[in-house]
């Protein structure tokens, strides 16, 4: 919105305010992308965590 007391943006400077915005929300998604990734390998690392050491306590349960 604009200010009634200065004049109205013209449409270069509308571009390019929506230029940088999308640019903006591009490298936010990215970076998140990134998060989500690693946040994925750590919860498949915990994953094979959690079924090693079910096998561990199966093997132990076998022997009591």
């Amino acid at each position: 919105m604009t200010n009634p007391r200065q004049p109205p943006l013209t449409v270069e400077k509308r571009l390019t305010r929506l230029e940088t915005l999308f640019s903006n929300v591009g490298e936010t998604v990215l970076a998140q992308s990134d998060v989500i990734a690693a946040m994925s390998a750590s919860i498949q690392q915990t994953n094979q965590n959690v079924r090693a050491q079910s096998d561990v306590i199966r093997m132990m349960s076998l022997l009591l």
